[in-house]
């Protein structure tokens, strides 16, 4: 029973998907990029090494304003420019 809930609600994930692409086309329309710093085309993202590889943190900082410690999430400042 679970699993046919389960591949029920792929299925109409997946017809969704494509209705919404159809609008999409339709409208002309992309959906609206966030206005925060991780959108920007100016923030630089900091990592740290685990072990053999780079993991992102929760911090960076504006390659444009050169101002430092900037975070992810936060508002966009008078920089900010999409990618």
């Amino acid at each position: 029973m679970l699993a046919e809930n389960v591949l029920k609600m792929e299925q109409d994930c997946v017809r969704l998907r494509e209705e919404n692409a159809v609008l999409r086309r339709m409208l002309g329309t992309e959906l609206p990029k966030p206005i925060n710093c991780e959108a920007c085309r100016f923030f630089i993202q900091h990592y740290v090494r685990v072990g053999l590889q780079y993991t992102k943190t929760y911090a960076g900082h504006c390659g444009h304003g050169r101002i430092r410690d900037k975070k992810p999430d936060e508002k966009g400042c008078k920089y900010f420019a999409n990618t």
